[in-house]
């Protein structure tokens, strides 16, 4: 299914930003606030976890009824078991860009498939656009987004965009391109690729004014 070019500026560029499972302990779910607050993303961004709390002196609210409506992108790691729920809340609040960094789906067999089949039904059924599942998603260098945590000299803006299935080869890439001097100005980590995928990203770079070169790194 086509995708429109304002729905991929959301993954890039959005207004607002919540994080499924944020945390307290070591991990993605501290590791994102943590690099959010540091590049000036965290007074944009809602974080969630059932227990509330705080991270980085930002509240965390304890559910996903707590959000706004019509959060811009939505980034969620939670354990595979409940992110068909996560879905479902964040269709009913009209998220419609959703990046689920979560595995244990199609990359650990049968069972993981149907439940990745199942998200995808979600998604359909409320007109949200998935990167993932088991990826890291996206990074923005001209605006210092990302939803993974990143090293300061990844960040320094530059002409090349990358496309990239696995998302450790992603950050492999962004952690050792600087040494060799090659900047990047976009980077897409498709994971399950069960919506969004190369063909999508591809299209959105091409049109991209920051973007010179495309790098694709693809798993058979």
């Amino acid at each position: 299914m086509k995708v429109e070019s304002k729905t991929l500026k959301k993954f890039f560029e959005p207004e607002n930003i919540a994080l499924i499972g944020a945390t307290r302990t070591p991990g993605f779910g501290f590791g994102i606030p943590t690099f959010w607050k540091k590049q000036g993303w965290l007074e944009k961004a809602f974080l969630v976890n059932p227990k509330g709390g705080e991270i980085e002196g930002k509240k965390v609210l304890s559910s996903i009824q707590e959000l706004p409506n019509q959060i811009d992108l939505a980034v969620v790691i939670v354990p595979a078991n409940v992110v068909k729920e996560v879905l479902v809340e964040l269709g009913k609040k009209g998220t419609q860009a959703v990046v689920i960094e979560s595995a244990g789906f199609a990359e650990i067999g049968e069972e993981g498939k149907k439940k990745q089949e199942e998200l995808l039904k979600v998604a359909q059924e409320y007109g949200i656009r998935l990167l993932g599942p088991n990826c890291v998603g996206v990074v923005n260098t001209e605006n210092r987004f990302a939803t993974i945590e990143l090293i300061d000299q990844a960040l320094e803006p530059g002409n090349v965009g990358i496309i990239a299935q696995s998302g450790v080869f992603g950050n492999i890439l962004l952690d050792h391109l600087p040494e060799v001097g090659i900047k990047v100005s976009k980077v897409a980590t498709l994971g399950n690729k069960i919506d969004l995928d190369e063909a999508d990203f591809l299209e959105y770079l091409c049109e991209d004014e920051k973007t010179q070169v495309i790098m694709i790194y693809q798993e058979g």
